[in-house]
């Protein structure tokens, strides 16, 4: 896997070994492909119909999504453009908010989220405001252990973040970008 950066010194996605795209495109990238979203609603009907989403069909799930990724999208697209290099920093960690209510003790890297609706980008934040997006998802259960691809991506966060702290990345000055690790 590598550290690829997505724009400004302050946001980076990984890219895991043989994949094309770094998570934070990829993620976006089937988020807006209609044939995954059919594929993925299909395969999580009961989620749908379940009291949380008010038994929603496919078609209605995938129209919203799509509008979701558009304005999930813009707003990433707002962060780029608008800010500073300081501004953004303040931004990115507005945008991102913790993962767990309950910070862990002596914790080095600190795992978050950024949502809109069901959509879910999970990122590492380093010492020195630096995000590392590490996945994402469509978060159709309250906990991310109840569904199987939430609980991926909440091991994936965590396989990450023990990673880079084995490796001694643990803040902005400790990365090397394009560099597989």
């Amino acid at each position: 896997m590598k550290i690829v950066p997505i724009f400004g010194k302050n946001f980076k996605a990984i890219q895991y070994t043989g994949e094309k795209k770094d998570e934070f495109h990829r993620v976006f990238s089937v988020w807006n492909d209609p044939e995954y979203l059919d594929s993925f609603f299909e395969k999580n009907k009961m989620h749908l119909s379940g009291e949380f989403w008010g038994n929603m069909d496919v078609e209605t799930a995938i129209t919203k999504t799509l509008f979701y990724v558009e304005e999930f999208e813009r707003q990433f697209e707002d962060l780029n453009s608008k800010y500073s290099r300081n501004e953004l920093v303040r931004e990115l960690d507005d945008f991102f908010i913790p993962l767990h209510k309950i910070k862990e003790s002596g914790e080095i890297i600190s795992q978050h989220k950024a949502f809109f609706n069901w959509l879910r980008l999970y990122a590492l934040k380093l010492d020195g405001d630096v995000f590392i997006v590490t996945g994402g998802a469509i978060k159709l259960t309250k906990a991310m252990q109840d569904s199987k691809h939430t609980n991926m991506e909440l091991r994936k966060i965590k396989s990450c973040r023990d990673y880079l702290i084995t490796q001694g990345i643990i803040t902005a000055d400790t990365i090397v970008e394009e560099v597989e690790f």
